[in-house]
């Protein structure tokens, strides 16, 4: 998958199932909604006597006040309420002094931080993502003898830096067990599961590109051209971005197959537009026979040929296995419901009546 509409789309389609799912993402931990809190909590520690502070921190999971008590204990004493809250940062900003933030998480879990959580919708998410960042800020605490201060400085810049994830910052898995995992085509890379479905690479969308980027030679440096679309050899940079974005296109379908340690399902579904360039259907239409060129685009064919050709005694069937000398699954409509979208994820249910999946030898 590609796009967070995919994501949102499966998801959806998996919890009207009973289906749990979880993202499997490059998705920076960081950017979340626990670290926020965090930075939140060690901006109060770092000055507990600042009632509005201290009562932010109050309202996060880790300290643990709903709202409404909150307001009810303002109305009722103030004065008192900011006391008892400064009392309790400034136990907690001693304890992150003497062991570390990873006390201060500790603390939160003794008194109810689960329970407060997993009740929402997105609790056990948000639960991990709590854990993750925690144990991220102890790590750096100790490493560079950071203070409450100086943890929300350092909280705060690297919030600010929305990039892709790598490390310890790359985003956990709330759950891995029981649940479908999702995850695009570069997130994957380096990780296997045992069943692959790969509902998207029929399905390339390619946009006008006024910044084409390419390998410029002989060098075959990174470039990026800037003239603009009247600028002299932007044609040329065009073409070249094109060809190599096609290629990248391939190399994900490859990325995609190679995932599956026991069986890979894809599914060719023809569209208007974004079929032709796509890299599953240029892969199954577009090479010739006894060849390994493969076209950037290649012409859809018609309800008929395609059936014909799914057949396992064709080549089509055995292309990507040919390709990727993998244990393929192929599975394509029927002529009546070829253009039909699917809209369930069993797979007892993706194959119409008595067309069987087809399985590459």
């Amino acid at each position: 998958m590609r796009t967070n509409k995919e994501f949102e789309a499966i998801g959806k389609a998996l919890a009207d199932l009973n289906i749990p799912s979880v993202i499997a993402s490059a998705a920076n931990v960081l950017l979340t909604a626990a670290a926020t809190e965090w930075l939140t909590v060690l901006t109060a520690l770092a000055s507990p006597h600042r009632g509005s502070l201290a009562r932010s921190a109050a309202l996060t999971s880790l300290m643990g006040n709903d709202a409404l008590t909150l307001d009810a204990r303002i109305q009722a004493d103030p004065r008192r309420l900011d006391d008892e809250l400064s009392g309790e940062l400034q136990m907690l900003a001693t304890l992150v002094g003497e062991r570390g933030v990873a006390a201060l998480l500790e603390y939160s879990l003794i008194n109810g931080l689960t329970d407060r959580v997993v009740t929402r919708p997105d609790g056990e998410r948000h639960l991990t993502d709590l854990r993750q960042v925690g144990e991220m800020l102890h790590h750096v605490s100790h490493r560079e003898q950071l203070t409450p201060a100086g943890l929300a400085t350092w909280l705060a810049e690297h919030m600010g830096n929305d990039v892709l994830a790598s490390g310890a910052r790359v985003r956990r898995l709330e759950s891995d067990d029981a649940a479908v995992q999702m995850a695009s085509l570069h997130a994957s890379k380096g990780l296997q599961w045992p069943v692959v479905y790969l509902p998207s690479l029929a399905d390339r969308y390619i946009s006008d590109e006024k910044l084409p980027r390419f390998h410029s030679e002989p060098e075959h440096q990174r470039s990026l051209y800037v003239g603009g679309k009247d600028g002299p050899g932007f044609s040329d940079a065009h073409v070249q971005y094109a060809a190599e974005d096609a290629g990248e296109s391939l190399r994900l379908l490859y990325v995609g197959f190679t995932r599956a340690q026991s069986q890979v399902v894809a599914w060719w579904a023809p569209t208007g537009q974004n079929t032709r360039p796509a890299p599953l259907h240029r892969v199954l239409f577009g090479r010739a026979r006894d060849t390994s060129h493969i076209p950037d685009k290649t012409a859809l064919p018609s309800d008929r040929d395609a059936w014909q050709n799914s057949k396992p005694s064709q080549r089509v069937a055995t292309s990507a296995w040919n390709m990727l000398s993998l244990p393929t699954l192929l599975r394509v409509n029927s002529p009546a419901r070829l253009f039909r979208p699917a809209h369930a994820l069993s797979p007892g249910r993706w194959t119409p009546s008595g067309a069987a999946p087809h399985t590459a030898p």
